[in-house]
């Protein structure tokens, strides 16, 4: 399935200051590039937005990924809705355990399911509390 996005490029400050170099709304996905008949592929592990600053964004995960492939958007909502489209085509191969949420007091949903927001806002502080602690089970 194809993310519609730029790269893959190694997930190293440099890589993402090079590849981003202002500050947008944006998606990502996270992963590991591997070969197969002299063919490089991408297997993506982990799907994410930022609402304000995807370079920001994705530097808190440098050291759990190798790779990172990104598209920037024009509005916060317009990576949600990505980001909610990436979750479902590749939801059975993820890292990520929880749906994308929406910020607390947008009044977004997702257009790919039905899920009750408030349980998606749950999993999300869930997810939040977690990913910058060490060997957790959230993030590679």
């Amino acid at each position: 399935m194809p993310v519609d996005m730029c790269g893959s490029f190694e997930l190293t400050s440099k890589d993402i200051d090079r590849q981003i170099s202002f500050v947008t709304p944006g998606n990502y996905v996270l992963g590991s590039r591997y070969q197969k008949n002299d063919k490089f592929y991408f297997e993506v592990c982990y799907v994410g937005r930022a609402d304000q600053d995807l370079n920001k964004k994705l530097k808190k995960h440098i050291g759990h990924y190798d790779r990172f492939m990104y598209s920037t958007a024009a509005t916060a909502e317009e990576a949600f809705i990505k980001q909610c489209r990436n979750y479902h085509d590749f939801m059975d191969k993820l890292d990520n355990i929880f749906h994308p949420v929406k910020p607390f007091t947008a009044n977004w949903q997702c257009p790919f399911c039905d899920r009750m927001p408030v349980l998606i806002f749950m999993a999300s502080w869930l997810e939040k509390t977690m990913i910058n602690k060490p060997n957790n089970s959230l993030v590679k």
